[in-house]
């Protein structure tokens, strides 16, 4: 590991220890005062749900006394209405208020349809009232309708619109038409309620509110404020209409519906204030209420608490900073006295070049000395280098000479074989010149071969458009003497006109020096098949040739690799060809099919004249 990266992750150590500390305080602080605001709402919520549960047995305490009166005042009002039918239900209710001892309870008439829609009344904010939205008076308006007996429901109802509690009677008046009694206890509940909690607002400043959650039909269910009172509306009808339903089978982000689906407790913060929505009482698991559930929602101030964090934040926020100032200075010395010096010297080394930093050089320490040394080696490489690169020259100069003085001796060579032929009658010497032939032209490849290789650096080789099935077949005749001497066949299956940009030396020594090689390495007497054809909107080139498998195609276009050390050559060719191929954006790769070396060359898209 080097130096710096050590000092780097002994600093990384330290901040990890210091900040992991600091941050379990901030944690056990922060549960603490996560676990007393806890603790703090549970004992609000359990005192609050046994008030509201205290208060509403006590009201059932009271009716459960006044039951059988109830149920006498029914069969009265009953008796009345069958006696006479129009009697007016505002005359039959001053009638039971005289009649009857009833003290803080007001008494309401309706009349029922079919339905169980309520028609005639004398509470007006009932009237159109669909009685089969409550649970209870659909049940013993449905029991009363088959055995003509009066009801007195067990329960307690809490109206919609001003928060009294009701008790109701039912009865069937006649076949069409259903009576209810209403018994109305007044404002005991709302005001004993509110009364109590507006005491616990005033020591605790925690705002509480009573919701109930009601089934409206067999899939809607619904939910209001039983403590508000809602004078706005006319009638209940209206206002449950008002209120938005939801599906019982669809799920929802409503906390209130929540609550009381999955009987679990929410909270929702808004700025300083916390939400908390509490299921109360549960319908069917309690005798107070039948129909619909209590939900209770507190609305606690959490200034302190968030006064606390913030004070615990702001600590742990300007230990940050002035753990930040430390590092940064300590960055500061480690990359002025180490850092830098160091990369100094790496970038001299990656570039090569002399170090001219003054300060760094009179540095008296390890790496000052370093510095100093690394010129010394410098300049002492630098004088090497510069007699190699003359070397290099001057053997560079020598091959191109060379090259350049074969030229000239190959082309009379071949010249003077041509005229031979051509002049002689003994066509016994015809073999022995082809050999010459071919042996010409095989010196005839390499020059190219090396020409290109000592001037592709420096001459600019520009593309053009070539018809490469042209010059392929121009190419497969050039080496055809070869392949004959060698006892091999060149076979070609050539489509005609393809047109591709490419400079026409380097298309040249692609094609020369993978048919050399296929002739080369081929066994005897065997065919070496040349395709160009198109595919997929590509142009394929494939040199087809019958040999050993070769061993290692990741490594054969390497410069100076060669597969089979017992063929001479400088094993330069397939690195030209790989070169030549990268500057075109020609995809090349070998594979071994059929018994066949195939050399596979995917040009782009290019051009077909119709021929």
């Amino acid at each position: 590991m080097k130096l710096k990266n050590k000092i780097y992750l002994i600093e990384v150590l330290i901040i990890i220890v210091v900040i992991s500390f600091f941050s379990s305080l901030y944690y056990i602080y922060s549960q603490k005062d996560k676990e007393d605001l806890e603790r703090n709402i549970n004992n609000i919520i359990e005192v609050n749900r046994y008030v509201i549960k205290e208060m509403l047995s006590n009201i059932y305490k009271e009716y459960e006394l006044k039951r059988e009166l109830f149920y006498k005042i029914h069969q009265y009002a009953l008796q009345k209405l069958k006696h006479n039918p129009n009697l007016s239900l505002q005359t039959l209710q001053k009638d039971i208020q005289k009649k009857f001892d009833l003290n803080n309870v007001s008494v309401d008439i309706f009349l029922l349809n079919k339905q169980y829609i309520v028609f005639k009344t004398t509470h007006p904010k009932d009237l159109g009232l669909n009685l089969n939205i409550f649970e209870d008076a659909k049940y013993y308006l449905n029991q009363t309708k088959k055995d003509n007996k009066i009801y007195v429901a067990t329960n307690i109802s809490i109206d919609a619109l001003d928060s009294n509690q009701n008790v109701y009677s039912y009865s069937k008046l006649n076949n069409s038409e259903y009576l209810e009694l209403g018994f109305r206890f007044k404002n005991t509940f709302y005001q004993t309620l509110q009364k109590n909690l507006d005491e616990i607002y005033k020591t605790t400043h925690n705002k509480i509110n009573l919701y109930r959650v009601v089934d409206f039909s067999d899939t809607k269910e619904i939910y209001d404020n039983i403590l508000k009172i809602h004078n706005k509306f006319k009638s209940k009808a209206d206002y449950f209409k008002s209120l938005e339903k939801f599906d019982k089978n669809k799920t929802t982000n409503n906390k209130y519906i929540n609550a009381i689906r999955y009987n679990k407790i929410y909270k929702e913060y808004y700025g300083n204030k916390l939400i908390v929505f509490v299921p109360l009482l549960k319908k069917n698991q309690n005798k107070y209420l039948y129909y619909y559930n209590l939900l209770m929602t507190i609305q606690i101030d959490i200034s302190s608490y968030l006064k606390t964090i913030n004070e615990t934040r702001k600590f742990f926020v300007i230990f940050a900073i002035l753990l930040f100032i430390l590092l940064v200075g300590l960055y500061l010395v480690i990359k002025h006295n180490f850092y830098n010096p160091i990369m100094q010297l790496a970038d001299a080394f990656e570039k090569e070049v002399k170090i001219e930093d003054k300060e760094l050089l009179l540095k008296s320490d390890e790496i000052g000395i370093l510095a100093q040394k690394y010129n010394k080696l410098f300049e002492s490489l630098n004088n090497e280098i510069e007699k190699n690169k003359k070397l290099l020259e001057e053997n560079k100069r020598f091959i191109a000479d060379t090259v350049h003085q074969i030229r000239t001796p190959l082309a009379n060579i071949m010249m003077n074989s041509d005229i031979i032929k051509m002049v002689t009658d003994d066509k016994n010497c015809f073999p022995y010149i082809d050999q010459i032939n071919a042996s010409i032209n095989m010196l005839t490849n390499s020059y190219e071969d090396l020409s290109y290789l000592i001037s592709h650096d420096n001459i600019e080789y520009k593309a053009v458009s070539l018809n490469i099935s042209s010059i392929l077949e121009d190419r497969i005749e050039f080496f055809s003497t070869i392949a004959e001497v060698s006892n091999k066949k060149l076979v070609k299956q050539i489509e005609a006109n393809f047109i591709f940009s490419i400079n026409q030396i380097e298309l040249e020594r692609l094609i020369d020096n993978n048919i050399s090689n296929a002739i080369k390495y081929s066994i005897q007497n065997s065919e070496i098949t040349i395709r160009l054809f198109k595919k997929d909107e590509k142009f394929i080139m494939e040199f087809c040739s019958y040999g050993e498998k070769i061993k290692n195609k990741n490594r054969l276009f390497e410069k100076n690799y060669r597969e089979n050390e017992s063929k001479r050559g400088l094993g330069l060719g397939l690195h030209m060809v790989k070169i030549i191929c990268e500057k075109y954006n020609i995809e090349y790769e070998v594979n071994y099919e059929n018994n066949q070396n195939i050399f596979r060359y995917i040009f782009g898209i290019i051009s077909q004249k119709k021929g």
